[in-house]
């Protein structure tokens, strides 16, 4: 009877053990993800299936407006991409559509009237067509966009209607913002709630649109630009390597991994938020740099700073330049970021100081969470209101 007692005692301990982990902090999303999964809408109807590329024949092409840096692709109305944030929105009248992709590493969302007709994932889907059915014939906007940071250049074919009519696609929105950073802009590992994340574990955390960019640009009702690489530094990458590929020697690529490839014309922000300096001063110094100690780190760092945000408001001249310093990386890092705030409002630039405090750091390798990007994006859409009191009253809210 007391063995008896003592399995039950144990079984009960293990569910509830088992239950804390599922459903508290050590939730993680599926790894692997599944290639293809659908997310009904209130109508429940919707219908997606992976299907072979096949060519153009008894397909029209929808006129998509691209955000993102990328190069054309081999195709009318195609795109060779990497850098995170790629999205495209499109409108149609009809009951299906498809998406064509040539991607083994990225993962994507597929969104048919704001979320209303339901969403549809992919995951490293291949040399593929995302073929969608079961919408009512009438007039249907979708928007798929990236989620995942991409490794390696990837191919974005287009969106199609077999049968249906391809309509004009939305109007731009009336604001840009664009984001300059690190892993922590990407949005890294940012849905889950455990730290220790394996490869598969921190791509199917990693989720971009729910990072602090998306979120401060859904605010202002902005569309968003996104030139952020994990690891990436100012004059110094994560843990000292690739000292060719910091982000002032990658910024100006269509391609991070590619030097010789065009970008497609990019219109001028209206906001710039720049938010680098973590890999440079929150990896230890090694042997072979040619710094002894962060000190000797700092002028570098500011004096590099000041030149890459002059390059950005030459870039942008009526931007707001937001100079997003992560506080929990030193006072080498914050006073860098003092400096050059105070040399820019010298020299007539508009620009705001944002300090961020110390963060929860719950998502993947610790990386900020969900809550520390809502964190920072509040923080950054007060400090925006400050500098464009008129910003929200007179712009249209998006939430995508």
């Amino acid at each position: 009877m007391k063995n008896f007692t003592y399995l039950l005692i144990l079984a009960a301990l293990c569910v509830g053990f088992s239950a804390f982990w599922i459903g508290g902090y050590g939730h993680l999303a599926q790894a692997p993800l599944p290639p293809l999964l659908v997310v009904q809408g209130a109508h429940r109807s919707l219908h997606a299936e992976l299907t072979n590329v096949t060519d153009r024949t008894g397909l029209v092409a929808l006129a998509a407006r691209i955000s993102g840096r990328a190069a054309e692709g081999s195709s009318p109305g195609s795109f060779v991409h990497q850098w995170p944030g790629f999205h495209a929105d499109a409108r149609f009248r009809g009951h299906s559509m498809s998406v064509r992709l040539a991607d083994d590493v990225n993962r994507w969302r597929i969104t048919i009237d704001r979320g209303a007709n339901g969403t549809v994932e992919v995951s490293r889907p291949g040399s593929a067509d995302v073929k969608i059915t079961g919408l009512s014939d009438d007039v249907h906007s979708v928007r798929i966009e990236k989620m995942s940071e991409s490794p390696a250049p990837a191919f974005f074919g287009g969106l199609f209607v077999e049968t249906g009519k391809a309509l004009p696609p939305p109007p731009l929105d009336n604001r840009l913002i664009e984001f300059i950073g690190d892993s922590d802009t990407v949005g890294f590992g940012d849905t889950s709630k455990r730290r220790a994340c394996n490869k598969d574990e921190s791509f199917a955390a990693t989720d971009t649109t729910a990072s602090f960019g998306p979120r401060v640009s859904s605010a202002f009702g902005a569309d968003y630009r996104m030139i952020a690489r994990s690891g990436a530094g100012l004059v110094r990458n994560y843990a000292g390597v690739d000292a060719e590929k910091t982000i002032p020697q990658l910024y100006d690529r269509a391609l991070p991994d590619d030097g010789s490839t065009q970008p497609t014309p990019q219109p001028p922000a209206d906001v710039v938020v720049v938010a680098i300096g973590s890999n440079d001063f929150g990896s230890d110094l090694q042997p072979h740099e040619r710094w002894p100690d962060y000190s000797k780190l700092r002028p570098d760092f500011e004096t590099a700073l000041i030149q890459f945000v002059r390059s950005r408001h030459r870039e942008n001249p009526h931007a707001l330049l937001v100079l997003l310093a992560f506080g929990e990386n030193g006072d080498e890092l914050v006073g860098a970021y003092r400096a050059a705030d105070t040399v820019l409002r010298l020299e007539g630039a508009r620009n705001a100081l944002v300090i961020l405090p110390k963060l929860e750091r719950k998502g993947c390798n610790f990386h900020p969470s969900l809550h520390d990007h809502a964190v920072i994006a509040d923080m950054l859409i007060a400090a925006i209101d400050a500098a464009e009191p008129g910003w929200r009253k007179s712009g249209l809210i998006i939430h995508h």
